[in-house]
C-alpha cells in the first residue's frame, strides 16, 4: 500500500507522491506570479500615508480600503488620464492591424514570388533612411528630409544598381524579418521616442 504511493502507473501519470509535489510547487509558483498583481490592486486601495507607513497586506484587517487613488485618477485628473489612455489604445490597435497586414502581405510575397534585390541597393536605401533620421533630429523639417531621402534613393538605385553584383534571396529577407524578433525593444523604442519628440507627435493619435 505504501509503495503504491510512490509508484507511477504510466509515463504520463506520475505517482501520487510526484503529483502532490508537482501541485505544491505549482501552487507556490502561482503565488509568486500572482502576488505582484494582488499587491497592485491592494496598493490602489490605500491612502498615500498607508503606502509610506506600510507594508499593509490585508484590506479591512491591516488597513481600511479607500478609493482615493481611483477618484484622483478618474475624477480629478480625468482628461489627463483618459486622453493618453485612448491615444495608447488607438495607436496599439492601429499598429497591430498595420503590422498584421504588412506581415501577411510579406509572407505571401515571399512564398509566391522570387526576389533578387541587390545588396548594395538595400544598403544605400538604409543609409539614406539613417541620414534622414539624423537630419530630422538636427532640426531639418521632416517633410523635406523624407522627400530628399526618397529622391536620392531613387537616383542611387537607378544609377548604381547595375554595379552591384551580389543579390539577396527570399530566405535572406525572411531571415532578416525573423531576426527582428530578437532585437531588444529598448533599442527601437528610444530612437522612435526621440523621433516623435522632434516631430511633435508625442501623446497624439497621429
Amino acid at each position: 500500500m505504501f509503495r503504491r504511493f510512490f509508484k507511477s502507473t504510466s509515463p504520463l501519470r506520475p505517482s501520487p507522491f510526484g503529483a502532490t509535489i508537482s501541485y505544491v510547487l505549482l501552487i507556490i509558483w502561482a503565488g509568486v506570479v500572482l502576488f505582484p498583481l494582488y499587491w497592485l490592486v491592494v496598493t490602489s486601495l490605500k491612502l498615500p500615508i498607508q503606502v509610506n507607513e506600510g507594508p499593509f497586506y490585508l484590506p479591512f484587517i491591516d488597513y481600511t480600503p479607500s478609493l482615493h487613488a481611483w477618484q484622483y485618477i478618474f475624477v480629478d485628473l480625468r482628461n489627463d488620464t483618459l486622453r493618453p489612455y485612448m491615444n495608447t489604445v488607438v495607436v496599439a490597435l492601429t499598429s497591430s492591424a498595420l503590422s498584421l497586414s504588412l506581415g501577411t502581405a510579406a509572407a505571401y510575397g515571399l512564398t509566391r514570388f522570387v526576389y533578387r534585390p541587390k545588396l548594395g541597393s538595400v544598403l544605400v536605401v538604409l543609409g539614406l533612411i539613417a541620414l534622414a533620421v539624423v537630419a530630422i533630429g538636427m532640426g531639418v523639417p521632416w517633410q523635406l528630409a523624407v522627400l530628399v531621402a526618397i529622391v536620392l534613393a531613387i537616383l542611387a538605385v537607378q544609377t548604381l544598381n547595375r554595379r552591384f553584383q551580389r543579390s539577396l534571396q527570399n530566405q535572406d529577407v525572411a531571415f532578416w524579418l525573423i531576426s527582428q524578433r530578437i532585437l531588444p525593444p529598448v533599442a527601437v523604442v528610444i530612437p522612435i521616442y526621440v523621433l516623435f519628440q522632434q516631430l511633435g507627435l508625442l501623446d497624439t493619435k497621429t
